[in-house]
Order: C-alpha cells, then structure tokens, then sequence
C-alpha cells in the first residue's frame, strides 16, 4: 500500500503520518527491480506487481512494511505492521 491509499482510508491522515515518521522512505532504483524479478520467479502464487516492489523495497532494506493487507504481506511475518491496528 502506498502512502497515498493509506492516507486515502485513514480516519485521522494527521495521526496516520505522526506515526509514519518514524519510518524510512526509499525511492526505488535498480537492485529492486532486480529483488521484484527473484520474488516473482520464486512465488508459488505470483504476487501483485505493487505488492512484489513493496516486498521488494523492505527486503532490501532489512525494513518493516506498514499496510492493512496481510493477505498480500502475510509471509512477510515479523516484518510486516498493520498500521490500522496502531492507529485508531
């Protein structure tokens, strides 16, 4: 999930970015396209191409991915936050 589709269904935006800045932004470049075709290739189940280059981007990163969707990022396990359960 984008910052955008998160600020879009959030009840309180303010209180949805006070929590978000405590997170690292990455803009994406090469090695991640790179990581998308291995997660891609490795997958049983293809994941959705915004999915695979969030994936992506928090693999690189050794970060935790913030969104309301474990059905897409569930097997991230430990290094997946729902933000909808920290924030009311």
């Amino acid at each position: 999930m984008t910052l955008a589709e998160v600020l879009e269904g959030a009840r309180d935006p303010d209180a949805v970015k006070d929590y978000l800045r405590r997170y690292s932004w990455h803009g994406i470049q090469r090695v991640h396209a790179v990581k998308v075709a291995s997660i891609q290739r490795r997958a049983v189940r293809r994941m959705g191409e915004n999915d695979a280059w969030q994936a992506a981007l928090a693999d690189h990163m050794g970060a935790i991915l913030v969104g309301h969707d474990a059905r897409a990022f569930g097997r991230l396990g430990d290094r997946y936050e729902d933000h909808r359960a920290k924030v009311a």
